[in-house]
C-alpha cells in the first residue's frame, strides 16, 4: 500500500509574488504566528499574577513543559523527512517503567529490585534506542509500512507497560529519577555546622547527623533512604515528600511559605522561630541553637549541662569508661585516681615488699629498697663485720681483709664463705698424714697440731673439690701428704707455703689418685679382648689424660684385638680441676688396667717454695694372666697445679706421669708400652705378638706453676 504523504510539494512561487525586504515570501511569515499567542499570554499571565513574569516561575514553565519539547522535536525530525512514528508516546511510558521495573525495591513498590538506583537513566536511554532501532529496522531494513509498524508497535510497548507494571504506579522512585524534574529547593541547610539541618527562615534546627542521625525537638523529617549523606548542604524536596541534600550551586525551583504574620505583635519578628514570639532567637555561642533552646548558651560543643556541666565536653580520652571531668587521670586508661605513683605510672608493687615501685629504685629485688653499695639484685651483707660488703670485699669472710684474699685470680675455689683469721698455720711433721676427700667432709688423718676445716665446693663443668683453708703451710722433709679420694684436693693457704717433703696423689694400682678417673669417657683407655687360651690375648689401651693420649695396646697372635689408647682431654689452665684416666684391660684373662692420678692444687698468697716432691703419677698396667693373656693399659698422669705470687721450684721433683703398660703374658709375649713422662710425647703403643700383646702405655698428665 503506497505510504500517506504528510505533505504535498509546495508550488513554485509565481512570478510576480511579492518580497518582503525581497527576500522572504509573505507564506513564510506563518512560522510565526505563535508569537503574538505567546506575547498574549505572557502580558495576561503577569496582569493576573505579578510573579508570572519572574525567572523562578519562567524556568518551572520551562521544567515543566520539558518532556512534552523533547516529544515534540523527535516527532518534529521524522515529519520533517514525511515519514510518522505513532510508538513515540508509548516508547516515553515503557522506557521509564522498564527503568523502574528493574530498579525499585520489591514489595510496596512493585520492582524487583535488581539493579542499583544509579542505573535508572541509563536503562530508561537504552530501552529507548532498543525501540528506535527495531522500527529503523522494521520500516528501512524490510520496506514495511511506517504508519503499520509504528502503529503495532505502540500497541505492543503500551502491553508491555501494563504487563510488567500490573497496571499499578511505581513507587519508592531513586532520586536518579527523580531530581532533574520533580526537585525543588525546600529551604533548609547544614551550611554553618556540618550534620546540623535547620531551616533557613527561622534558623530552628530539626535534624542532626547523617542517614542514622535523629530529629530534634521533636521536628518532622522525611529524608529519602540513605539521605542526607553529605552531598551537599542545601535540602531539596521530591514530589513524593522525601527529602535530600544536593550541592547548593544547582539551579531548581522553591518551595516557599506564604501566610500572615506569625508574630503580628512582635515588630522583630513574622515567624515564632525558636524562642516563641516577643522573645530573640539569640544565638550566644553560634552552635545553631537559640539560647532559650539550649542548656549551656556559651557553649557551643553542648546544648545541655550532661555529667560534667556546661564549658567541659563529656570527653573520655582514654577510653577507660569514666568522662575526664570523673576521672583524675584522663590520659592513662588503667587509672581514674592518681593513686601513689601518679597519673600514667602503675601502682604496683613487683617484688612483693613493703613499697610500691615508683617508691623504690629496686622494684624486682624484695629485699632491697634501693641499691646501696652491691646493687639491686645484690645483698649489702658484711659476713666478716669489717665494715666492707661482701661484694667489695676481697674475703668476705675474713674480718681482717678487705682486699682480696690473693693477690692474683686464683683458679677453681671461692673464698666468700672462708674466714683465714680462724685457720690454722700447720707444719706437716709427723710422719705421713693423709686426706682422705671421699668423705664428707674430708677426713684427716695424723694432721700435725690443730686440724682445719675442709670444704666442699662445686666447679662448673667439673667433680666437686675439697678445699682445705691455712693461714700457712710447712710439710717438713721426711714428712708425707698422702691424699686419696674421689674428689680433688686444693690446699688454699693465706700466707706462704714451703714442701721440703713429698705431697702424694699417685694412684696406685686399680686406685686412683685423689680425683682420678672421674668421668673419663673416651679418655679411658679401651678393653683388649682375645682368647689367651689361644695365644690371642690383645693389650688393654692406655688411659688419655690433660696432656697427651695414651698408646694402643698390642695385638695378640696378629689379631685385631687390641685396645685403642683413651684420647686427650681438658685444658692446659687446669680448670676444672681433675686427675687422670684408667687404662684399659688385658685381653684374654681381664688383667686391670692402672688408675690415673690424682689432682693436687696449692695456692699460696704469699712464696710457694718446693725443694721436695710432689707427685700425681697413673699407675701402672697389670701383666697379662694366665697362659698368654694381653697385658693392660697404663693409667695417665694427674693434674698438678701450682699458684703463688712467688714460686720458686728449683730442684723440685714434681711429675704427673702415666703408668707403663703391662706386658703380654707366654714364650711369644708382647711387651707393654712406656708411660708418657712429657706434654709432648703420647703414651707408648703396647708391643705385638704372635702370643698376647703387651698393654699401652698411659698419656702424660699437666703441671701447671
Amino acid at each position: 500500500m503506497p505510504e500517506t504523504a504528510l505533505a504535498e510539494t509546495p508550488a513554485p512561487v509565481a512570478a510576480g509574488k511579492r518580497l518582503i525586504g525581497g527576500r522572504v515570501p509573505i507564506a513564510r511569515l506563518r512560522d510565526l504566528a505563535l508569537v503574538p499567542a505567546i506575547l498574549i499570554i505572557a502580558v495576561v499571565g503577569q496582569i493576573v499574577s505579578p510573579v508570572f513574569l519572574q525567572p523562578d516561575n519562567l524556568l518551572n514553565v520551562l521544567q515543566t513543559m520539558s518532556e512534552i519539547a523533547l516529544l515534540v522535536l523527535a516527532e518534529t525530525m521524522i515529519l520533517i523527512v514525511k515519514k510518522m512514528d505513532l510508538s513515540l508516546e508509548s516508547t516515553m511510558g515503557l522506557a521509564p517503567g522498564v527503568a523502574a521495573w528493574l530498579v525499585v525495591p520489591v514489595g510496596a513498590g512493585h520492582g524487583l529490585g535488581l539493579l542499583p538506583g544509579g542505573w535508572a537513566i541509563p536503562v530508561t536511554l537504552a530501552v529507548g534506542a532498543l525501540v528506535g532501532a527495531i522500527n529503523a529496522i522494521l520500516i528501512i531494513r524490510f520496506g514495511l509500512n511506517g504508519f503499520i509498524v509504528t502503529l503495532g508497535m505502540l500497541i505492543v510497548l503500551r502491553g508491555a507497560l501494563t504487563g510488567i507494571s500490573g497496571g499499578q504506579t511505581f513507587f519508592h522512585l531513586p532520586p536518579s529519577m527523580l531530581y532533574l524534574s520533580n526537585t525543588s529547593w525546600i529551604g533548609h541547610t547544614d551550611s554553618t555546622i556540618e550534620g546540623l539541618w535547620v531551616w533557613a527562615d527561622n534558623r530552628v534546627p530539626f535534624w542532626r547527623g547523617t542517614a542514622n542521625g535523629s530529629a530534634l525537638n521533636s521536628l518532622y523529617a522525611n529524608w529519602s533512604s540513605g539521605e542526607p549523606n553529605g552531598s551537599g548542604n542545601c535540602g531539596v524536596m521530591y514530589t513524593s515528600g522525601a527529602f535530600d541534600d544536593a550541592n547548593c550551586s544547582s539551579t531548581l525551583p522553591f518551595v516557599c511559605e506564604v501566610g500572615p504574620d506569625g508574630c503580628p505583635n512582635d515588630s522583630t519578628k513574622d515567624d515564632p522561630g525558636q524562642c516563641g514570639c516577643d522573645l530573640p532567637d539569640t544565638d550566644g555561642d553560634n552552635d545553631g541553637f537559640a539560647n532559650c533552646n539550649d542548656g549551656c548558651p556559651s557553649d557551643a560543643g553542648k546544648q545541655a549541662a550532661g555529667v560534667c556541666g556546661c564549658g567541659t565536653p563529656d570527653a573520655d580520652s582514654d577510653g577507660d569508661g569514666k568522662l575526664n571531668c570523673q576521672d583524675g587521670c584522663p590520659n592513662d586508661a588503667n587509672k581514674i585516681a592518681p593513686g601513689v605513683c601518679g597519673c600514667n605510672v602503675s601502682d604496683a608493687n613487683s617484688d612483693g615488699d613493703s613499697k610500691l615501685d615508683c617508691e623504690e629504685m629496686c622494684d624486682s629485688d624484695p629485699n632491697k629498697l634501693d641499691p646501696g653499695l652491691c646493687g639491686c639484685g645484690t645483698p649489702d651483707s658484711d659476713s666478716d663485720n669489717d665494715g666492707t660488703p661482701n661484694c667489695l670485699d676481697g674475703c668476705p669472710a675474713d674480718p681482717t681483709l678487705s682486699a682480696a684474699c690473693f693477690p692474683f685470680t686464683h683458679s677453681n675455689f671461692n673464698t666468700s664463705g672462708i674466714n683465714f683469721s680462724t685457720t690454722p698455720t700447720t707444719t706437716l711433721n709427723c710422719g705421713t698424714t693423709t686426706v682422705n676427700t671421699s668423705t664428707t667432709p674430708a677426713t684427716l688423718s695424723n694432721w700435725c697440731g690443730s686440724a682445719p676445716a675442709p670444704l666442699q665446693q662445686t666447679q662448673s663443668a667439673g667433680p666437686e673439690i675439697v678445699v682445705i683453708p691455712l693461714q700457712g703451710l710447712l710439710i717438713s722433709a721426711g714428712s708425707t701428704l698422702r691424699v686419696i679420694g674421689s674428689r680433688p684436693l686444693v690446699l688454699a693457704v693465706r700466707g706462704n707455703v714451703t714442701v721440703d717433703g713429698i705431697v702424694d696423689a699417685n694412684a696406685s694400682g686399680t686406685t686412683p689418685g685423689a680425683g682420678g678417673n672421674w668421668s673419663c669417657g673416651s679418655s679411658a683407655g679401651v678393653n683388649g679382648s682375645g682368647d689367651a687360651s689361644l695365644g690371642q690375648g690383645g693389650g688393654g689401651g692406655g688411659g688419655g689424660a690433660f696432656g697427651t693420649a695414651g698408646g694402643r695396646g698390642g695385638q695378640g697372635d696378629n689379631s685385631n684385638n687390641y685396645g685403642n689408647g683413651g684420647s686427650a682431654r681438658g685444658n692446659a689452665n687446669l680448670t676444672p680441676l681433675f686427675g687422670g684416666c684408667q687404662g684399659g684391660n688385658g685381653g684374654g684373662c681381664s688383667a686391670s688396667g692402672g688408675a690415673g692420678g690424682g689432682a693436687i692444687q696449692i695456692t699460696a698468697s704469699g712464696t710457694l717454695d718446693v725443694n721436695g716432691t710432689i707427685r700425681a703419677n697413673g699407675a701402672a698396667g697389670a701383666t697379662g694372666c694366665s697362659n698368654e693373656g694381653g697385658g693392660a693399659g697404663g693409667g695417665s698422669g694427674g693434674a698438678i697445679l701450682l699458684e703463688a705470687a712467688t714460686r720458686d721450684t728449683t730442684g723440685a721433683n714434681i711429675t704427673a706421669n702415666a703408668g707403663n703398660g703391662g706386658n703380654g703374658t707366654g714364650p711369644l709375649n708382647g711387651g707393654g708400652g712406656i708411660g708418657s713422662t712429657s706434654s709432648g710425647t703420647p703414651g707408648a703403643n703396647g708391643g705385638n705378638a704372635v702370643g698376647a700383646g703387651g698393654g699401652g702405655g698411659g698419656g702424660y698428665g699437666r703441671i701447671k706453676k
